[in-house]
């Protein structure tokens, strides 16, 4: 397999020539012509595979993110950082969902986690203290601890602490 990633202008001119311009700027490849060795590849079916919450395209024996190209077609260049994916839809590719980030900044953008029994991020119970514990991480380092005995007064710290530390409002929304 091709360890070796296409040019910008090159895939560029690649993508241009086998995907439908209107469908890029939506988000999503659909292949306008078939190109030599693209496998199962179908005139007018969208590009590449689905896995987990994303969708891979090979393209001459090299794996891309679909997220990755559409930055590309709608920034003129492969991202330099990572690619966040706002509504936390690895599926949603459409330009205005997506942002090109820090590693540090996109895991401030993670969705709540399904075993969270406060329904706030960076809140939980501490039993042996029998208090909400808010713990959040510090952009300069170090963390942000508090603990209150209303969950409703911990939330509201927590919310008021991501937002003094410039964390994105999906992180401290409630679910």
């Amino acid at each position: 397999m091709n360890t070796k990633k296409m040019s910008e202008d090159a895939m560029t001119l690649y993508m241009r020539e086998h995907f439908e311009d209107e469908s890029a700027q939506q988000g999503v490849l659909i292949w306008k012509t078939r190109p030599p060795g693209a496998g199962r590849a179908k005139i007018g079916g969208r590009a590449g595979r689905a896995r987990d919450n994303r969708r891979d395209i090979k393209i001459r024996g090299y794996m891309y993110k679909e997220h990755h190209l559409v930055w590309l077609w709608t920034h003129g260049r492969y991202p330099v950082n990572e690619i966040d994916h706002i509504d936390h839809d690895g599926r949603n590719n459409h330009p205005s969902n997506l942002r090109e980030v820090s590693g540090k900044t996109n895991q401030q953008n993670r969705p709540i986690q399904k075993n969270n029994k406060s329904g706030c991020q960076g809140v939980h119970w501490n039993k042996r203290k029998q208090r909400w514990r808010v713990d959040i991480r510090k952009p300069e380092g170090g963390q942000h601890v508090r603990t209150f005995v209303n969950l409703d007064d911990a939330k509201e710290h927590a919310m008021e602490t991501y937002k003094k530390f410039g964390y994105h409002a999906n992180h401290y929304s409630e679910s």
